[in-house]
């Protein structure tokens, strides 16, 4: 890399990923894992199994369904070959070829822990919620800060279940 920024600009489920330049020009996104995350991961599915067995064995077989679906987080390199799939299959279709856009990978680049792809620019994921919800704070004469500060207050009191309900 010729330039690599150290504040992360977003996190993802078992990493954070950074903006970085690489030496030919590029401007690329580098997801890379946190330190020990699978180990973690693993212990804590171990417990959460072994409690299962004990209290709740009728949930075994979804929560090691939701273990073996997690599991292929853990491989950087298996992510960037699923991107490309992907973004092949969207790109075939009319529809989703100019509604959709995945990033492409530098496989090259990729280890099982950290996932190098073109740098996309835009909103943060949070930054669209909070503009799409400008128009519904205005027609009830209110705010995005406190429609968002109501929705936490909710889920506070009911649980998620029971979000956007309103």
């Amino acid at each position: 890399f010729s330039r690599f920024d150290d504040e992360a600009i977003g996190a993802a489920s078992v990493g954070q990923v950074h903006r970085a330049q690489l030496t030919t020009g590029e401007e690329v996104a580098v997801k890379i894992m946190y330190p020990n995350v699978e180990t973690l991961f693993r212990a804590d599915m171990k417990i959460i199994t072994n409690f299962c067995w004990l209290a709740m064995q009728h949930h075994l077989p979804a929560l090691r369904e939701i273990e073996k679906q997690f599991l292929s987080e853990f491989d950087y390199v298996l992510e960037a070959a699923n991107m490309q799939r992907v973004a092949a299959a969207l790109n075939s279709h009319p529809y989703y070829r100019t509604r959709v856009f995945v990033p492409m990978p530098y496989p090259a680049l990729c280890t099982r822990e950290v996932l190098v792809m073109e740098f996309v620019p835009g909103k943060k994921l949070v930054e669209g919620i909070r503009s799409a919800m400008e128009p519904i704070a205005l027609r009830r004469g209110t705010t995005v800060a406190a429609l968002e500060h109501e929705e936490k207050e909710r889920i506070k009191r009911e649980g998620l279940s029971s979000a956007g309900a309103a």
